[in-house]
């Protein structure tokens, strides 16, 4: 399951149909599987708190900027539709670097 944390958080980016609903289940289901959460059912606040003392600063900023990004959007109705790609990438890379010291 933590070998194949990351393949799977990379597949589920490439194939949800709304990354501002799907991005923080997706995000929460990658750590959980990396044995960083103790439980799937966690806000975004709890989650951030954790990941502060787990992960570096950057790679924190980063994940917790998509995270605030996906929270605003997921209850609006604004369609970011061309950040889509942007987005997915920006998430397929900081994991990456988590994935080696998680």
């Amino acid at each position: 399951k933590v070998n194949s944390a990351l393949s799977n958080a990379i597949k589920s980016l490439e194939s949800t149909n709304s990354i501002y609903f799907d991005g923080t289940k997706i995000i929460i289901r990658y750590f959980y599987e990396k044995n960083i959460l103790s439980t799937k059912n966690i806000d975004i606040s709890s989650l951030k708190n954790i990941l502060r003392q787990k992960i570096n600063k950057n790679d924190f900023d980063i994940i917790s900027g998509h995270l605030d990004d996906f929270q605003a959007k997921s209850y609006s109705q604004l369609k970011g539709d061309k950040d889509v790609k942007t987005i997915v990438s920006s998430l397929k890379i900081v994991l990456n670097k988590v994935d080696i010291y998680v």
